[in-house]
């Protein structure tokens, strides 16, 4: 599916729903300068409604694999795989552990629970959100993590995936983070 056809069902989707684009399909539309392009993953973050959403989805042909109890479903459609998750704050008993969730209608908030500034830019089918300076760190080709490695460690391959994938060097506190 194309950027252009998921940001259709996004402005769609905008006018029952406090609905975004979030994340490396964001990321990516950035880079490549705003121009159209083939998706194979994406990511939605919504205030609420999650099951009323994927009811939506489905009517636009997209299949549901999976529910979570961290409110989040997993969705796919001509070779897109899709996310969608409820705006929630984590929590974490000990480094590695499973978090806690408490569901927020707040961006700001949710921001901080995701991986790294480059992949916590949202969209609302007309503007590019950006609290954390994940715009900047893409100009400036910087891997900026938000939230701590030891809370969820596979976030430090993330970061080494993304730092090679993009062509990215780590910003000065990456390794702070662990």
């Amino acid at each position: 599916m194309r950027f252009s056809e998921i940001r259709g069902i996004l402005l769609e989707a905008r006018k029952f729903w406090d609905v975004y684009l979030v994340g490396g399909v964001v990321r990516d539309w950035v880079i490549r300068g705003y121009s159209d392009f083939r998706v194979k993953d994406c990511d939605f973050a919504i205030k609420e409604d999650l099951e009323g959403f994927v009811r939506f989805l489905e009517g636009k042909g997209f299949k549901v694999s999976k529910f979570s109890k961290f409110g989040t479903a997993e969705l796919s459609f001509r070779g897109l795989n899709l996310d969608v998750a409820l705006m929630r704050r984590e929590f974490y008993d000990f480094p590695g552990a499973l978090p806690k969730v408490e569901f927020v209608r707040d961006i700001s908030i949710d921001v901080l629970r995701r991986d790294f500034t480059v992949n916590a830019l949202y969209f609302d089918g007309e503007r590019v959100i950006d609290l954390v300076g994940g715009l900047l760190d893409i100009s400036r080709g910087v891997i900026r993590p938000i939230a701590s490695f030891s809370d969820d460690p596979t976030r430090i391959f993330r970061g080494t995936r993304y730092k090679n994938l993009l062509d990215f060097r780590y910003s000065d506190e990456f390794f702070g983070f662990l």
